[in-house]
């Protein structure tokens, strides 16, 4: 999850997804960089909720808008992690 400064070190970036079958595809809840990143991860972790490291799909999905649906191109990356999820779950 973290993302490349030209000027510095690595710094965290974070991508929020839920699933919600009556949707079309996945929808973005956040989009954090930075500390509001580490403090994220934080925060889901206190929370009970999964969290899955997988920098290069951040990467990918961090410029889309908090409110918007993952693009098709990322549907099966996306499919990949909540499977993992549920697995890890039961």
């Amino acid at each position: 999850m973290p993302e490349r400064d030209t000027n510095g070190p690595k710094r965290a970036a974070v991508v929020a997804l839920r699933y919600d079958s009556s949707l079309p595809a996945p929808l973005v809840l956040a989009s954090l960089r930075g500390r509001a990143a580490e403090r994220g991860v934080e925060l889901a972790r206190t929370h009970g909720v999964p969290v899955v490291r997988d920098e290069a799909l951040s990467a990918a999905l961090l410029p889309l808008d908090v409110g918007s649906l993952v693009p098709p191109e990322y549907w099966e990356i996306v499919a990949k992690v909540f499977v993992m999820i549920r697995k890890v779950e039961r």
